[in-house]
C-alpha cells in the first residue's frame, strides 16, 4: 500500500502509483494540452487549476483509488486512472472510472490497460454494485475503451454545462 492507503499496481507496460504533489508538473503539461483538453469534462487551464485537481486526486486516491500512470520501462509519468465519486440518481455515491493519458501514449492500448486494473483493484478491495464512466460523446476512442472493460451506454446527464454520456457496468 502508498501512504495515501492505495496499492501500486503493475500491469506489463505500467505502474499505477499513488499521486504525489511532486506530480504537479508533469499532469500540468498533460491536462493543459491542447489536444487532450479538447476531450476533456472538465479543462484546467493553468498550473493553479491543475494543482487543484492534484490535491483532489490526492485525497481521492483514500476513496475508491486514483493512480498515476508510469511506463515501467523509463518511470515516465503518462497519466492517471481511477475513481472519483460520482452522486446519482437518489444520491447514491458510485465510483466512476476516468482516465487521462498524454497524447503521445494514445492508440497503443495503455488506457484500456489502466482502466482494466484499476477496475480489478476496485472489485478486489469494495465489490460496488456498479461503477460508471462520464464521456463527451464526440470522444469515441474512450467510448471503445469503455466498451473493451464490458461497460454501455445507459443513459445522458450535463455535468459543469457539458452533455456527456453515462456508461456503466456491473461486476460479474
Amino acid at each position: 500500500m502508498g501512504g495515501s492507503g492505495i496499492e501500486t499496481l503493475e500491469t506489463p507496460r505500467l505502474r499505477l502509483r499513488p499521486p504525489a504533489p511532486s506530480d504537479l508538473d508533469r499532469l500540468t503539461e498533460i491536462w493543459t494540452d491542447p489536444e487532450v483538453a479538447r476531450l476533456l469534462i472538465s479543462r484546467p487551464r493553468s498550473r493553479a487549476e491543475v494543482a487543484e485537481k492534484l490535491a483532489a486526486l490526492i485525497e481521492q486516491a483514500q476513496g475508491f483509488g486514483m493512480w498515476v500512470l508510469e511506463l515501467r520501462a523509463t518511470g515516465e509519468l503518462i497519466g492517471r486512472c481511477g475513481f472519483y465519486p460520482y452522486v446519482g440518481e437518489g444520491g447514491v455515491v458510485e465510483p466512476e472510472l476516468a482516465f487521462l493519458l498524454a497524447r503521445e501514449h494514445w492508440g497503443v492500448g495503455l488506457a484500456s490497460e489502466a482502466a482494466r486494473a484499476a477496475l480489478d483493484a476496485l472489485h478486489r478491495s469494495r465489490q460496488p454494485a456498479r461503477v460508471v464512466a462520464l464521456v463527451r460523446p464526440e470522444h469515441a476512442v474512450s467510448r471503445r475503451v469503455l466498451g473493451k472493460l464490458g461497460m454501455r451506454e445507459v443513459g445522458r446527464a450535463t455535468v459543469n454545462g457539458v452533455g456527456v454520456m453515462l456508461y456503466a457496468t456491473t461486476h460479474a
